[in-house]
């Protein structure tokens, strides 16, 4: 009776099996990074880059997110209050920032217009200007002279941007 690991592998080697499968893998399917998708040379790496690997546990793994959540919290109490750190957060911040223009302005967007009805209700409730919230408005109307002014040529002149656009559409045709 021939064994049974013989029958099952042809009289092959495992370990000359499992590499003829992991060619064929390579082969057909390629091998990506499990974070960024980026194609990896070997079938025992799983990351391109530490930086991969440490993401996709934070995104998948509990304990670890905690432990990292810890960790930068004890080192935000042991560093706060020196200027060097100080200064480096606030570079950071605005690297981020120029970076992210479009996103920073979403999330500032609904806490800024928030922000300007509550002072425009106090305003309004005082007596100021609802659009400079420091001069008293005027009688009758919600705002001071100098804004009603401002409102005024900002208005004609987008009438007369309106009109030219009109006018060149018109003529084109």
């Amino acid at each position: 009776m021939i064994g049974r690991k013989k029958i099952i592998t042809g009289g092959l080697k495992m370990d000359k099996i499992r590499d003829a499968v992991n060619r064929i893998v390579e082969e057909v399917l390629p091998h990506t990074c499990l974070y960024c998708g980026k194609e990896l040379k070997g079938m025992q790496i799983k990351f391109c880059k530490k930086n991969c690997a440490n993401l996709w546990h934070y995104h998948n793994n509990e304990k670890y997110r905690e432990r990292v959540k810890k960790q930068s919290r004890e080192h935000y109490e042991k560093n706060k209050n020196e200027p060097e750190y100080k200064l480096r957060q606030k570079e950071e911040f605005r690297k981020w920032i120029a970076e992210n223009r479009e996103h920073f302005n979403d999330l500032e967007r609904e806490p800024n217009r928030l922000y300007q009805k509550k002072m425009r209700e106090i305003s309004e409730k005082k007596g100021y200007c609802k659009d400079c919230f420091k001069v008293p408005a005027k009688k009758g109307f919600k705002t001071c002279e100098e804004c009603l002014v401002k409102a005024r040529i900002w208005g004609k002149r987008r009438t007369r941007e309106h009109r030219k656009k009109v006018m060149e559409n018109v003529h084109e045709m």
